[in-house]
């Protein structure tokens, strides 16, 4: 079995916990939920009424559903796991009073270019080409998600950074705590790489360091204070993310990417 099909089907089984554990409220598909709000809050920065925006790697429809409460715009969720397509469209049953904007989810594969029929102009992804197995496959999704943005579009790329992670792991270092390590599923980029290969297709108009400053108080140095790296204390990580950003510390980056 290749790699991507196994993480598609872990991501079926997540999907099912969740229906499991969470019934129509769903929740999101991130264990941290004050990096989640920040991601959302960052992502909606660039986003704005009366505008067609496709969301790929929609999860549970935990981001979208936000998107479509703060702006009047036409937003579809798409994801490769039925199961959390699925999710999606019940979670977006029971927030329907709540959303401004018009919503609706989908099953489809980035890796497909058939699977978009429209364009967009505005298409984002949340930690979702992390999860397509290798470096070839990546390059593959942002060429589809290039053609299907409108002249001028935007891609709004919240992905997980090698670079970044590195940084992290190095003050971790010094706290004697051990390195934070990717996840099976998730193939990190590299910043060089990645820009060398982005440019040809886009206009880097900006690079979020969004919770930087949350990244490293959360990951290393309440991890010191506390002694103990596998903890998440919610209530100091909830004033840790209201503090204003500072550095380049966080692995989840937002690339803002102007179509050429």
């Amino acid at each position: 079995m290749k790699k991507i099909d196994k993480i598609k089907k872990y991501w079926d089984k997540k999907a099912l916990e969740f229906r499991k554990k969470c019934n129509n409220e769903m929740g999101n598909t991130l264990k941290d939920e004050n990096l989640r709000r920040l991601e959302i809050e960052a992502v909606a920065t660039y986003l704005k009424s009366n505008i067609n925006v496709l969301e790929i790697g929609c999860g549970n429809g935990y981001s979208t559903v936000n998107f479509a409460k703060k702006y009047n715009l036409n937003i579809c969720g798409m994801d490769y796991s039925k199961e959390m397509v699925d999710n999606a469209n019940t979670l977006l049953k029971n927030k329907q009073s709540s959303i401004k904007g018009r919503v609706e989810f989908m099953y489809g594969d980035v890796l497909d270019k058939d699977s978009i029929k429209d364009k967009y102009d505005v298409i984002i992804t949340e930690r979702c080409l992390i999860n397509l197995g290798t470096w070839d496959n990546q390059k593959r999704a942002i060429t589809y998600i290039k053609d299907k943005l409108e002249s001028d579009g935007l891609f709004l790329m919240l992905e997980g950074f090698i670079d970044n992670l590195t940084k992290i792991n190095e003050i971790r270092k010094k706290f004697n705590l051990d390195p934070i390590k990717v996840v099976w599923h998730n193939l990190f980029f590299k910043k060089s790489k990645f820009e060398n290969f982005i440019t040809k297709y886009f206009d880097i108009e900006k690079i979020d360091n969004f919770g930087s400053t949350y990244m490293l108080i959360s990951r290393c140095y309440l991890h010191a204070i506390q002694k103990n790296e596998n903890i998440f204390d919610e209530k100091l990580d909830y004033l840790a993310s209201l503090l204003p950003n500072f550095g380049d510390y966080n692995y989840q980056q937002l690339y803002v990417l102007r179509k050429k």
